[in-house]
């Protein structure tokens, strides 16, 4: 369905307004939950068994019908999946775009990387390891960090934020140490209250009185050292979703998630279309 253009430098893709498409645009599809990290504030509450290969490829033949013109492969720790290299490449193979999505603990294999990702993204939350451990319990910040500076030279990789209590007085020295590195792209993100964050939220996330205030100008600063830097939730609604390990598809609004129905399911492209609607069509769609 060529609906829109994924522009793999700028990692956007341009829509039309004027031609009618599907507003199934990027998804981010988790072929495993599995994930050696702690992190405090994970979002996934029930853990399902991982894909199959054969039946993760029917599913970006299924996308590709549907309009998705790119995945962002994501988890869980998508490195654990045997198959991602694969399902990266295999995707590019269609003209779609493909971003990893890591924690960057293991080390990704730079040379089947370039074939199966147009982007790279890991979470790093702090350039301090003390302040990381405290983030990413269970996270290799060593390996993490080897992967950030082996690959800049030679794919575009993209630094995401997660702010929290813990990680806000580091923001600015992360961004610094990025932009120094040759990231292509600093993404920053607040705290939800799902998953393990729901008990926790009040004392990990930023008071809201700051919170606003201080991604503006973490996002002037990294302007300043010519470094594209965006907020999550800025994202335009609705042309993002999140596709499971068992083929169920959620809308993937940052405020909270909706089922929209199992990407098997005869009518499900009738399904996504009612529950995003006209309302959430834009120009483009940037980052996942």
């Amino acid at each position: 369905m060529p609906c829109s253009i994924y522009d793999p430098e700028l990692d956007i893709v341009k829509i039309d307004t004027k031609k009618e498409h599907n507003p199934l645009i990027s998804v981010c599809f988790e072929p495993t939950n599995r994930c050696q990290g702690m992190c405090p504030y994970c979002l996934i509450e029930r853990h399902k068994p991982d894909i199959a290969l054969d039946k993760a490829i029917t599913y970006v033949d299924l996308l590709n019908q549907l309009g998705t013109r790119r995945i962002g492969w994501g988890g869980g720790e998508p490195l654990l999946f045997p198959g991602i290299y694969d399902l990266g490449t295999y995707a590019r193979g269609l003209n779609m775009g493909s971003l990893l999505r890591t924690s960057g603990t293991f080390t990704i294999d730079a040379s089947e990387a370039i074939s199966a990702f147009d982007w790279v993204d890991v979470s790093l939350d702090s350039i301090d390891p003390n302040v990381f451990s405290q983030c990413r319990p269970g996270v290799s910040f060593e390996k993490l960090i080897y992967n950030i500076v082996s690959l800049s030279p030679i794919l575009r990789v993209r630094v995401s934020i997660l702010l929290t209590s813990v990680n806000k007085n580091s923001l600015f020295e992360t961004i610094k140490w990025a932009s120094a590195t040759g990231v292509r792209c600093v993404r920053i993100q607040t705290l939800v209250p799902r998953g393990r964050a729901k008990s926790r939220y009040g004392q990990l996330s930023v008071d809201p009185s700051i919170e606003h205030k201080l991604i503006e100008e973490a996002i002037n600063y990294a302007e300043s050292l010519s470094l594209p830097c965006y907020e999550l939730k800025s994202v335009s609604k609705g042309l993002i979703a999140i596709l499971k390990p068992n083929g169920d598809i959620y809308s993937g609004d940052p405020a909270g998630i909706v089922k929209l129905g199992n990407l098997e399911d005869d009518q499900i492209s009738i399904l996504i279309a009612n529950a995003l609607g006209d309302s959430h069509r834009s120009h483009y769609a940037i980052g996942q």
